[in-house]
């Protein structure tokens, strides 16, 4: 496997297309939640991939203060359904948070969390802010980090 980092104007026109593939899979088959995905934020983030034999297996967007939140934030965490169990979510939100705290400076991060994975994020150091509300009919929760 191997993991390729890219701002939105380095992407090839093959991976924004499987990027938003995988995604549509993930939470519009699979979770079955009707969005429009495209939010015009992938063209501020920094994209994360995880590739196995040229296949896209996981995925996650960063993004700088201002984007999403005031603080930094990252989202779309995806990993195909055949790939879980293999510490793959670790590995892409360990990566995130590196280029948020190290390579981008900044100092806090906050995140739109699905419920069932609370404890997945507090293990990186995120705290649950205020209740549980549903989105798109997934139970979510706002998250800090550095607050």
């Amino acid at each position: 496997m191997n993991t390729l980092i890219k701002e939105y104007g380095e992407l090839t026109t093959d991976e924004l297309y499987e990027i938003l593939k995988h995604r549509s899979e993930i939470y519009v088959v699979e979770q079955k939640c009707i969005y429009l995905d495209m939010d015009d934020k992938d063209k501020e983030s920094k994209h994360i991939m995880i590739f196995d034999d040229g296949k896209l297996v996981g995925y996650i967007r960063v993004m700088a203060a201002g984007v999403s939140y005031p603080q930094a934030s990252f989202g779309r965490l995806t990993v195909k359904k055949e790939y879980r169990g293999l510490k793959l979510g670790r590995k892409l939100v360990e990566t995130a948070m590196d280029i948020l705290l190290n390579k981008m400076g900044e100092t806090e991060v906050k995140i739109q969390a699905q419920s069932y994975l609370e404890e997945f994020y507090k293990m990186f150091g995120f705290k649950p802010e205020g209740d549980h509300f549903m989105d798109c009919g997934i139970k979510h929760i706002y998250m800090t980090y550095g607050k």
